[in-house]
């Protein structure tokens, strides 16, 4: 099993942070629901809007302090085998995406699983 971390500062991208605000003042559907991982390795911008031919993992579990939010997430070795992923991204719950990150390819095996953790700061 292997462990991966994601950073994810909000003012990285403008749509992040009107995700965070749209979140904040009540809108519906605007919770993170769940992570997706996906083939794409095009660079992070604002124009993002989905993640490439996605598969949901699992949140195992949400951690909230005073300056941020941890996401765990998991993903078995039954899943997505035969796949290189390199991307992953924050789903929220009406389906729009509310942060994607690039990643180093992860050519995906049966033999591997991972655990991840997503920290957002504010």
């Amino acid at each position: 099993r292997h462990t991966i971390s994601v950073s994810a500062f909000l003012l990285n991208r403008s749509s992040d942070l009107g995700n965070l605000f749209s979140l904040l003042s009540g809108v519906t559907g605007k919770h993170i629901s769940k992570v997706q991982i996906g083939t794409s390795s095009t660079a992070v911008s604002s124009a993002n809007t989905a993640i490439t031919n996605p598969v949901d993992l699992a949140i195992t579990s949400y951690t909230a302090s005073d300056s941020s939010l941890i996401i765990k997430f998991a993903l078995n070795g039954s899943t997505g085998n035969g796949t290189t992923f390199n991307e992953f991204g924050l789903i929220c719950a009406d389906g729009s995406l509310f942060s994607r990150r690039v990643w180093a390819a992860i050519p995906k095996v049966a033999e591997l699983s991972l655990e991840g953790v997503w920290t957002i700061k504010i």
